[in-house]
C-alpha cells in the first residue's frame, strides 16, 4: 500500500513508516497483544484530513502520539528523548499533535545530535 496513513497490516517497510510502527506491525502480526494504531508518513503533513479519518478507526482516545523515524533507534546510534512524544491527546487533538511531533525531528536538538555523531542533516520521522 502506498497510502499516507498506514494500518499495520500496511506498516511493514521501514523506510517508509520507521523502526518503532515497523516493530509493532511484526509484534501484532506474531500474535502479540500491541493497542490500535497507524502510522503516518512523512508526506501526509501536506494534508491533515486523512490524519483525522483514520483516527476514527482507533475508538474515542486518549491518544499517544510518538515519533517512529527510521535512525531514531539504531544499532549504533539512538535519539532517545530528542523527538517530541505526546500523551492524552484526544481524537480532535491527534492531526496537530502529529504535526508538532513530525516537525521535532528537525529541531536544534536532533540536527545537533545527528551533525555530532556525522549522521547528516535531521530527518522528518513517520509518526
Amino acid at each position: 500500500m502506498t497510502g499516507l496513513v498506514r494500518q499495520p497490516a500496511d506498516a511493514l517497510d521501514t523506510d517508509a513508516v520507521g523502526g518503532k510502527a515497523s516493530a509493532l506491525a511484526r509484534l501484532g502480526a506474531q500474535g502479540f497483544d500491541v493497542p490500535a494504531w497507524f502510522a503516518v508518513v512523512p508526506a501526509a503533513f501536506t494534508d491533515g484530513a486523512q490524519i483525522a479519518a483514520a483516527v476514527g478507526s482507533l475508538g474515542p482516545g486518549p491518544f499517544a502520539v510518538r515519533s517512529s523515524a527510521r535512525q531514531e533507534d539504531g544499532a549504533e546510534h539512538s535519539h532517545a528523548g530528542q523527538y517530541l512524544s505526546l500523551l492524552d491527546v484526544s481524537a480532535d487533538g491527534v492531526p496537530a499533535a502529529a504535526h508538532r511531533v513530525w516537525q521535532s525531528g528537525v529541531n536544534g536538538a536532533v540536527v545537533d545530535y545527528r551533525r555530532a555523531h556525522g549522521l547528516g542533516p535531521g530527518e522528518a520521522p513517520a509518526v
